[in-house]
């Protein structure tokens, strides 16, 4: 089965680190920490991804601090925050502004658009697989986002 969406402009962001907190567990170890990365996007050629559907998609242009994969720190091992980037970066993107920005063809303008959850977290399924990952790694990594992700 084809993938169900391609990336345009892959690199058209940057990644400046913020920050590490540490998460809620016992400060045993520096796994236990949180890093907070402070991202942008490149306005020239802006990190796009293409949805097989015939819908364009971009992050919200404005800054934004993202935790990457926000992954329990037992669990990085099987699937590290830096895995995934550019997929996390849209998920994080849609959740912090409540939407995103669409354009339904390849010259159509950029508008904002408002949209829930479910559609943020089956954005982040579909990119994962675009992304390289398998549809396995990607069913897993949904199904956690949609039983722990934070309630609009």
């Amino acid at each position: 089965m084809a993938p169900q969406g391609t990336w345009l402009n892959p690199d058209g962001y940057t990644l400046r680190f913020e920050r590490r907190e540490f998460w809620p567990w016992p400060r045993v170890w520096s796994v236990y920490r949180k890093t907070y990365w402070e991202f942008q996007l490149d306005q020239a050629k802006p990190l796009t991804f293409s949805h097989q559907q015939g819908y364009y998609v971009q992050p919200d242009r404005h800054e934004l601090e993202t935790d990457l994969g926000s992954i329990p720190p037992p669990l990085r091992s099987l699937f590290p925050d830096t895995e995934f980037i550019r997929p996390y970066l849209l998920h994080d993107s849609a959740y912090t502004h409540h939407g995103m920005y669409m354009a339904h063809g390849p010259y159509a303008p950029f508008v904002f658009h408002a949209v829930d959850r479910a559609f943020a977290d089956e954005l982040l399924r579909v990119s994962i697989i675009a992304d390289g990952g398998s549809r396995a790694r990607a069913r897993t990594i949904w199904s956690a986002v949609r039983s722990l992700g934070v309630r609009w």
